[in-house]
């Protein structure tokens, strides 16, 4: 056989290798990429929570530089006088790695299969953000506009990964209602990010800053607290009027229609406990975590209706 044929001939096996090579892993990557996001949301979720505890052990400013955990160190040091407080915010810290590796993979994943890219470089360019603005808010010593910041950002972030999620799911299918519970149902998600961002005013003017020196705000976190619940019972009775409505008009009640309800009335409940019990670190952590799983249900239910179409005879 001629050098060229042969030279052709291995080409052409190289190319079909490459090609079987590239199809399994594109099958791989499908097969992964909805418990990849999966994963992700827990991470998420997670982070709030461990940033919750970084704040209750008064650990925000365990490491008192940015990115160094001290000056010259990326890591605690033993001669630190925040001594256990260090190692609370570096760990806080590290479970960063957990969420690069995750966003890493959602992103090759997108551009290997050409799909929800968008998502999923937004969730790359969060990551950063949140990098940078946890930076900011150990350089500021924990501003409570810069914790908060923090936080919100890690709700966006939530919602993002519903929405990938949502479009991932090939079997979702929406439920057909009037435009009177569309409208509800987007109201409800709007009233739980309201209760989200009146609950950062309240942390940041209760007593738990994450040390002793942080700054506060200058509201009375009674009165503030008191608010926060008022528009949670708000948010109560929309959501069980929703049931209502939808089972005055015989529509199906969606599976996160349950989780949402479920997830509110136990966050009601652990906030009258943490508030008339003097807010015990433990309580105060379960109701951050809690934050999470109800923003997180919110956005689920947000993608469970669909607007009736009007057809004119």
């Amino acid at each position: 056989m001629p050098l060229k044929e042969t030279f052709s001939a291995y080409k052409r096996r190289a190319w079909r290798t490459f090609c079987v090579f590239q199809a399994k892993l594109k099958e791989s990557l499908s097969v992964y990429e909805r418990l990849a996001w999966r994963t992700f949301l827990v991470f998420q979720v997670g982070i709030v929570l461990t940033g919750g505890a970084v704040r209750l052990t008064k650990s925000g400013l365990g490491c008192p530089e940015w990115p160094d955990c001290v000056e010259g160190s990326i890591g605690p040091q033993p001669s630190q006088i925040e001594g256990v407080h260090s190692w609370i915010e570096f760990g806080n810290r590290l479970l960063t790695i957990l969420l690069v590796l995750n966003v890493a993979y959602v992103v090759i994943a997108a551009r290997i299969n050409k799909r929800h890219g968008k998502l999923a470089w937004f969730q790359l360019g969060g990551l950063i953000a949140q990098i940078v603005l946890g930076g900011i808010t150990v350089l500021t010593d924990l501003n409570p506009l810069t914790v908060a910041g923090h936080y919100l950002l890690s709700a966006i972030l939530i919602a993002g990964i519903v929405r990938a999620l949502h479009q991932i799911d090939e079997h979702h299918a929406a439920i057909n209602v009037k435009r009177e519970i569309f409208l509800l149902s987007r109201v409800i998600v709007g009233l739980t990010a309201i209760v989200l961002i009146l609950g950062t005013f309240v942390t940041g003017s209760g007593p738990h800053a994450g040390d002793d020196q942080a700054p506060r705000y200058p509201f009375d976190a009674a009165k503030l607290a008191i608010l926060h619940a008022d528009v949670v019972i708000a948010l109560v009775v929309g959501t069980i009027s929703l049931w209502l409505l939808l089972r005055v008009t015989k529509r199906p009640v969606p599976r996160a229609y349950f989780y949402f309800i479920g997830a509110i009335l136990l966050q009601g409940l652990i906030g009258y406990l943490q508030y008339f019990t003097g807010l015990p670190e433990a309580l105060v952590a379960i109701h951050l975590l809690g934050s999470g799983l109800v923003w997180s249900a919110a956005n689920f239910l947000f993608y469970s209706f669909e607007k009736e179409s009007i057809v004119n005879d």
